[in-house]
């Protein structure tokens, strides 16, 4: 009961916040355009400061509303029979432009005869884009991503790989909680804390696991498992 007030509390204090947050940020780019007369240079440091400022409370809104969403007693799930290739390519494409504007090479390696999952296409979407977005953050110039599936012991493993600066090992199991960030003075970018605790109970909640594997200064690999059916599953 206790659990099911605190979630109902997160959605709706975070409700509250979006709409404000919207009004500042389109205000901060409105005056950003100088659609509403222009600014001089110091003006517009500070906006873009506030509006930087601003996207990092969005996404945490946007973060706490997911996982208030995911950790609710309704939580709808839509789920369907779905090609794993299919679902690899569409959730990697937007990241193309991205890693390229980076130096950041790509690669998705996917074998063509994979068997069909039943899950929340949507939802396994989301956790392929959070780990990909991470992948990225932390990459540099000449640095490699890669996204691979394959089938083991009656599940679909999809790994997101990369060759960044890597999670201490004090860490790999603590990154699946609720707001943690990795304490590294080399890592200055900053998330919720949240992803990788949404992506957990996501896949959990399909009946498979997650884990992570890396080196400081070598990379990072996450694993997800979902589980087949091989007397329902179909092949491509």
């Amino acid at each position: 009961e206790l659990e099911q007030l605190k979630t109902n509390f997160i959605s709706t204090i975070s409700h509250e916040f979006k709409t404000p947050l919207t009004s500042i940020m389109m205000g901060t780019s409105l005056l950003n355009d100088g659609t509403v007369g222009r600014l001089n240079t110091e003006q517009g440091r500070i906006l873009i400061s506030i509006e930087e400022d601003c996207c990092k409370l969005s996404n945490l809104v946007d973060d706490l509303l997911y996982m208030s969403k995911i950790e609710s007693k309704d939580a709808a799930y839509d789920m369907k029979y779905v090609s794993i290739n299919e679902l690899v390519d569409e959730a990697t494409k937007p990241f193309y432009i991205q890693s390229a504007s980076k130096g950041v090479s790509l690669h998705v390696v996917t074998p063509l005869n994979l068997p069909k999952v039943y899950v929340d296409r949507e939802k396994i979407i989301w956790v392929i884009n959070n780990l990909l977005g991470n992948a990225l953050k932390y990459t540099n110039n000449k640095d490699e991503i890669s996204v691979g599936a394959s089938v083991q012991n009656e599940k679909i493993l999809i790994t997101i790989s990369d060759t960044g600066i890597g999670i201490p090992g004090d860490y790999l199991e603590k990154i699946f909680d609720q707001f943690v960030q990795v304490e590294n003075s080399d890592l200055e970018i900053r998330g919720t804390g949240l992803g990788l605790f949404i992506a957990r109970e996501i896949v959990r909640s399909h009946g498979g696991k997650i884990w992570c594997k890396s080196q400081l200064d070598k990379g990072s690999s996450f694993t997800f498992s979902l589980p087949l059916n091989n007397s329902t599953a179909t092949k491509i």
